[in-house]
């Protein structure tokens, strides 16, 4: 009998968080897809006929979380500035304890991907890009972004700086106790230099009240 389609989401679930548990413990290069076949229960040829590749069945696992947190984005109906500080804080919580899936998620985004796993990648870029985009539109229209300022490539910047953050992370240049501060503080100081009013008031005190601790000595000359 044909396996049913409720069955069949439900073992493609349990494959992408044994994936996720996996590479949350393990280093990327060690969860082969015969490991992760084993501790889903499923064979290595049904695992590929689903994901084709271990880079694509990654990617799949993050944007399924991605999705998770900008429905949750939507739900909070927060708005403007508030709506991208709800997302940066739910983004970094997601990877806080996940420091070996945040790397794998760094090789592979910045590898030569397969097409279907390109895809997927788009995919998550532009569902990211969305929040950033909707938050600045919403400033916008609230005016507290500058007139001169334009939407694309400030959202687009802004993503940048995301990656930026945890990269920097995950090559232990920013340490997980100060990963979501470092983030807050770029989105800020960025911020601060497009935005006008209450919300210009808010990246300066969020600047003040980070910068401190982020502090770092000088390279000798």
């Amino acid at each position: 009998m044909p396996i049913s389609q409720k069955k069949r989401l439900e073992r493609r679930q349990a494959v992408l968080q044994c994936a996720r548990d996996l590479m949350a413990e393990l280093p990327y290069d060690e969860v082969t897809m015969r490991i992760v076949a084993d501790a889903a229960g499923v064979t290595p040829p049904t695992l590929y006929n689903t994901f084709t590749t271990r880079e694509a069945l990654l990617i799949e696992a993050m944007s399924e979380d991605v999705f998770k947190l900008t429905q949750a984005v939507a739900d909070s109906q927060t708005r403007g500035l508030d709506r991208i500080l709800y997302f940066l804080d739910l983004a970094t919580n997601l990877l806080m304890d996940r420091k070996t899936y945040a790397q794998a998620i760094v090789m592979v985004t910045t590898a030569n991907l397969t097409h279907v796993a390109a895809q997927l990648g788009q995919r998550i870029y532009m569902e990211i890009l969305s929040v950033f985009t909707t938050g600045i539109e919403e400033m916008r229209a609230d005016g507290e972004i500058e007139d001169w300022a334009e939407t694309g490539p400030l959202a687009i910047r802004l993503n940048t700086l995301l990656n930026g953050v945890r990269t920097e992370w995950v090559a232990e240049m920013v340490s997980t106790e100060h990963v979501a501060d470092a983030t807050v503080f770029s989105f800020a100081a960025m911020l601060a230099g497009v935005t006008r009013g209450e919300a210009r008031e808010r990246c300066r005190a969020l600047i003040l009240d980070l910068q401190p601790g982020l502090r770092a000595p000088l390279p000798a000359p």
